[in-house]
């Protein structure tokens, strides 16, 4: 049984932290990825702790940006006193895998997978996790609890990012959901292009996962852009935000019984 769990979500953009405590959930910190922030008087500042939570206190993680994990570990153990367990896609999990290239596969991508499917998942039922950050990552559990794979998109940061650098006059705008679709300023045509684009593009490919499914479908949001997905999009069933670090927890109390 797990007392206390620090949860650690090591993606591109940000490093989110949270602490599960028996019936409290709380979040943390987040913070940009940058080995300049990933220092303990950091962790400290935003979020210190108090010796009676450190007497029984567990930490893991998943990240998908190797060049931060050692510095990662070390400053972790200064804050906590603890070692980190870094969850990774060769451990077994609560789900059945069939994915061809596991050791490819982003360990943030199974803990979402996994938090929706302890969450949400019912025998019978197929389960699209759509966590929509840097990169809006699909991720498809078979009606009987086996990871499938998914798709990989790029976000809406990233395709706005890419615009801008890749034309002569094209500026950098702000993300944010247009109030139309016919853009009346440069600002509004690149908001408008690269956000309904996303929405479409995430309408099609649930279509296109349930029908391979051939089976209901119990779609889920999470990440930075998945409560404008959940309010826009009738076929997103769920908005759940803490689902990487609830799929963290799960899949370490699996690793306990295993």
């Amino acid at each position: 049984m797990i007392e206390n769990l620090i949860t650690l979500d090591v993606g591109n953009t940000a490093i989110k932290a949270a602490l599960f405590r028996p019936s409290i959930f709380e979040e943390l910190f987040r913070l940009p990825t940058d080995l300049k922030r990933v220092k303990v008087e950091v962790f400290q500042k935003h979020a210190p702790l108090k010796p009676d939570l450190l007497a029984h206190l567990e930490v893991a993680y998943v990240s998908v940006v190797p060049t931060v994990d050692t510095v990662l570990q070390t400053e972790i153990n200064k804050w906590t006193g603890k070692q980190a367990l870094q969850l990774t896609t060769d451990l077994p999990s609560p789900l059945q895998m069939a994915y061809h290239t596991p050791r490819t596969l982003g360990a943030d991508r199974l803990a979402g997978a996994i938090g929706g499917w302890m969450r949400y998942g019912s025998i019978g039922t197929g389960l699209l996790v759509i966590d929509a950050g840097t990169a809006v990552n699909y991720e498809v559990v078979s009606p009987d609890g086996c990871y499938l794979g998914g798709a990989i998109a790029p976000g809406v940061e990233l395709m706005l990012r890419a615009l801008a650098r890749g034309t002569a006059q094209l500026p950098q705008v702000e993300p944010m959901w247009p109030d139309r679709a016919i853009g009346r300023s440069t600002q509004e045509c690149l908001q408008a292009g690269v956000v309904f684009m996303l929405a479409d593009a995430v309408s099609g490919l649930i279509r296109r996962v349930a029908w391979e499914l051939s089976a209901p479908l119990c779609v889920v949001s999470t990440g930075g852009w998945g409560h404008l997905l959940r309010a826009e999009l009738p076929e997103v069933h769920h908005h759940h935000p803490t689902l990487v670090h609830e799929g963290i927890r799960a899949w370490l109390q699996h690793l306990k019984v295993a």
